[in-house]
């Protein structure tokens, strides 16, 4: 009788063993789903400490669609990576052999070029066949 309850309370034991560590499985599992979520980003209120914190869609994407055809109309297809949204293309200002110009859309809407070979932006839109007003919906007055 001895014989049994002692191996009673070893299975009990063992049991008790296998249960924590499955607890201790689930709850690494738990941190690593949270670490793999995406996380909200955070609009520039936020970051100023004057907002809360929000997913901001882009909602103008007709400034991007513009700036992409005209840039595909002139033979510089955009490699584009929706996930980062940025792309990039050969410039259309000068004879480029590798994809020299990002191109880069802000969650404000916003276009940004940029030259890695040094061309001026003002060369490249005008070469696109773009105006500084297609990069963004709000015009800058230094850009009237």
């Amino acid at each position: 009788m001895r014989q049994q309850v002692n191996a009673l309370l070893l299975d009990r034991e063992d049991l008790q063993a296998r249960l924590e560590d499955a607890q201790e499985l689930i709850k690494r599992l738990e941190r690593e789903n949270e670490r793999l979520e995406p996380k909200p980003r955070r609009n520039l209120a936020t970051v100023y400490g004057r907002g809360t914190l929000t997913t901001a869609p882009m909602i103008h994407r007709g400034n991007l669609e513009k700036v992409l055809a005209h840039l595909a109309k002139v033979g510089c297809e955009v490699d584009w990576n929706s996930r980062t949204s940025s792309g990039h293309c050969r410039c259309p200002a000068h004879e480029d052999t590798a994809p020299s110009l990002a191109i880069t859309e802000k969650e404000s809407g916003r276009i940004l070029i940029h030259c890695h070979a040094g061309c001026q932006p003002a060369a490249v839109l005008a070469a696109a066949g773009l105006e500084w007003a297609d990069l963004s919906d709000r015009v800058p007055r230094f850009w009237k």
